[in-house]
């Protein structure tokens, strides 16, 4: 780890250097505050660190939180500190106060908590006080203004209520909105610079996950950061509290008898949460969690939503999970559109994991729909989208699942609601290839122009419609086309994780076809590296692993390799397994074929 020079107007170096009574004063309150500003151990500040404080440096309290401010022009950055009203500060503290978008930035984050997390707004969050520890040169920072400081905020919140002190080598720089999403920010490059130099012992970052760019990655690691990315509350606050506060949270919520709006906020977060920009991994956490710990003390009902919970969070981390149909009575109890919207996932549960029984929920879904799609509402159109998916699993249904991801399109056209349809269009160029159909994939490219052209967001170029739109043209042999489109996908900065390894694997495919095995020899490589690096991030999901089995099954099947093609499909199994299983048992396929056909069938 890179060893970090503190900044020239780092309180302990002033004091060091000029050796007056009122720097080492400022450097001795910088030092009582906790230990984000110390200078790394060993080094010749530190012992002088130790000398002028008298001790080591104290535990953070319960609330307190370090927040990485810019100045207006991005010139100076400084390191503030967050602490709870109780707390009283120090005498001589440089104080600051919230103006501006940091207000509104407060209070999305009280948001966030009351409807993430209900049970900790029993207590208040109001006037908290805040502090400069440390900054550059040149500005005071009398005002802290800007929605960065969101996230930070939050963890704070949390971290009071519950009596918890967050990680001291942890720092959030990342918008709230009032549901708990996370969101990027400005200036990023002198913030990481700022906590580099003004911070020695803070050594991971939260950003949301669009930030985490490899450049961007690169600066931290040269500064001794380690940059971690999140997209909700929850992530964060598995990342910022060690051990993860999930258990605490849910003793909480026993002990005041609130368990059941501990238990609706995790139904509604699965229910209705972003399926796109969420991280599922600290949501299955959480549900599992409270559903071992109060499925003794629940109602029936209850305990449907946990179960839903859980098994929706494993399915989109993992493709895993397993959910039955709930009784019609729980239905009933639900608002219509919630029905609907449950109905939908389950259906889409169905399609990945085997579970509910597939005719089961391809009843449901047709009974659950109207009988005009004239008639229908956004729900009702991802339900379409849903049952296309579940009969896609089957191929003598293909042309069926192509027709209801095209009713679902043109759904979305009728309620002039044009930037929902990217699942949709995903789906019908992923059909497109898999029947191997030109006119399918030339009727789906006019929709996606369509959209486009009426200001749909991301209708011919968002992530996941570029990836199926390439996807569909290796299948139809255009290898060409399909290798710009990949190539350039995988030039663009902040590419998830998952989308990124699917166009790797079908660049190398291509690649392979037109006989570019150098360029395709690089991409493994690179997909080994990554297999490596994760390695050591067990709460990763491995999608690095799963697509080089993907990759290798191409080649086994190319070099008609039957046993290699075998243990492949083996690795795709052990990662994938319902899904797999459930594909192969649909469509009644042998072992001998099961390979091949998992290569053609794969959806993802």
């Amino acid at each position: 780890m890179k060893t970090r020079m503190l900044a020239l107007n780092h309180p302990v170096r002033l004091a060091h250097e000029l050796d007056s009574r009122q720097h080492k004063n400022r450097a001795r309150l910088t030092l009582a505050a906790g230990p984000w500003c110390w200078p790394e151990p060993d080094s010749e500040l530190c012992g002088y660190a130790l000398e002028l404080r008298g001790d080591e440096p104290c535990d953070i309290l319960a609330g307190e939180a370090a927040l990485v401010a810019v100045s207006a022009s991005a010139c100076h950055g400084a390191l503030a500190l967050i602490r709870p009203a109780h707390n009283a500060p120090a005498q001589g503290e440089v104080a600051t106060r919230l103006v501006r978008d940091a207000r509104s930035a407060w209070a999305c984050a009280q948001l966030a908590i009351a409807r993430n997390l209900p049970l900790l707004t029993d207590t208040p969050h109001d006037s908290p006080g805040f502090s400069i520890l440390s900054h550059d040169r040149g500005c005071e920072f009398r005002e802290l203004d800007g929605s960065s400081f969101g996230l930070g905020f939050a963890l704070s919140m949390a971290s009071t209520t519950l009596g918890l002190p967050t990680r001291s080598d942890v720092i959030a720089s990342a918008t709230i909105d009032e549901w708990g999403g996370v969101g990027p920010v400005d200036c990023l490059e002198k913030k990481l610079e700022t906590i580099a130099s003004h911070a020695p012992r803070i050594k991971l970052v939260l950003l949301h996950r669009s930030q985490c760019s490899r450049e961007l990655g690169e600066l931290a690691s040269s500064l001794g950061l380690t940059l971690h990315p999140v997209a909700h509350l929850l992530d964060a606050l598995e990342r910022a509290f060690s051990p993860a506060p999930f258990e605490k949270l849910i003793e909480r919520a026993r002990m005041q008898q609130q368990t059941e709006p501990l238990i609706d906020a995790l139904f509604r977060l699965t229910l209705l949460g972003n399926q796109a920009q969420m991280e599922w991994a600290p949501v299955r956490s959480f549900a599992v969690h409270a559903r071992d710990s109060l499925a003794s003390e629940c109602s029936p009902h209850q305990r449907i939503k946990l179960e839903f919970a859980s098994e929706v969070a494993a399915r989109h981390e993992s493709n895993e999970g397993s959910l039955t149909i709930p009784s019609a009575d729980f239905f009933e109890s639900l608002p219509h559109p919630h029905r609907i919207r449950m109905i939908a996932h389950l259906v889409q549960q169905s399609a990945d994991t085997g579970t509910p029984d597939f005719e089961a929920c391809r009843a449901l879904a047709m009974g659950s729909l109207p009988t005009s799609p004239r008639d229908a509402f956004p729900d009702h159109l991802r339900l379409m989208g849903a049952l296309g998916r579940l009969l896609a699993n089957k191929q003598e249904l293909l042309e069926q699942a192509y027709a209801w991801q095209k009713k679902s399109a043109l759904g979305w056209f009728e309620l002039w609601m044009y930037d929902d349809l990217t699942y949709a269009l995903s789906a019908m160029y992923q059909l497109s290839g898999a029947m191997e159909s030109p006119e399918c994939y030339e009727e789906t490219t006019q929709l996606a122009r369509r959209g486009d052209r009426l200001g749909g967001k991301g209708c011919f170029d968002s992530e996941f419609v570029v990836v199926y739109r390439a996807m569909a043209l290796a299948r139809l042999g255009r290898w060409d086309e399909a290798r710009q489109l990949l190539e350039e996908l995988l030039r663009r900065s902040n590419l998830r994780e998952k989308v990124a390894t699917r166009a790797t694997r079908w660049l190398v495919y291509v690649l392979k076809k037109m006989a570019d095995t150098e360029r395709a020899a690089e991409l493994v490589a690179s997909i080994d590296k990554r297999i490596q690096q994760q390695a050591t991030q067990p709460h990763r999901t491995p999608f690095h692993a799963l697509t080089r089995a993907l990759i290798d099954l191409d080649d086994a099947l190319e070099a008609r390799d039957t046993l290699t093609s075998q243990d492949c499909l083996k690795r795709i199994r052990d990662r994938q397994s319902q899904l797999i299983d459930n594909l192969l048992s649909l469509n009644d396929i042998s072992t001998e074929h099961a390979p091949a056909f998992i290569q053609r069938a794969f959806p993802y």
